[in-house]
């Protein structure tokens, strides 16, 4: 029953990217991006939830993954790039600040 909807769900989302390619407000390579995450997503369980974060960041967050190149932090800069301005910012405040902590609990 899932697999049947996904499998729905990936060639709407292709067609829906054809669409966004034609009109001029999808690149090419987003496109294809999309589309081969979007077939990785229907080999298994734990890849469709890789596919399912995927599209939720590239879809809702401000820029998707990489920005629409206004490179205004949280603002359309993409998650990537917010993912550096934060980790700038917090090390302007705490010069020795890391995003985690990969060593053991003290």
């Amino acid at each position: 029953m899932l697999r049947g909807v996904g499998i729905v769900g990936f060639f709407v989302n292709a067609g829906f990217d054809t669409y966004r390619v034609i009109s001029g407000r999808r690149t090419s390579g987003e496109a294809i991006t999309n589309t081969v995450i979007g077939a990785y997503s229907l080999t298994g369980p734990m890849q469709a939830a890789t596919g399912a974060l995927y599209y939720g960041i590239q879809e809702f967050y401000p820029g998707g993954w990489l920005g629409d190149g206004s490179h205004i932090p949280y603002n359309g800069a993409g998650a990537l790039s917010d993912y550096g301005t934060t980790y700038e910012r917090n090390r302007a405040i705490v010069p020795d600040f890391q995003m985690m902590d990969v060593g053991p609990m003290r």
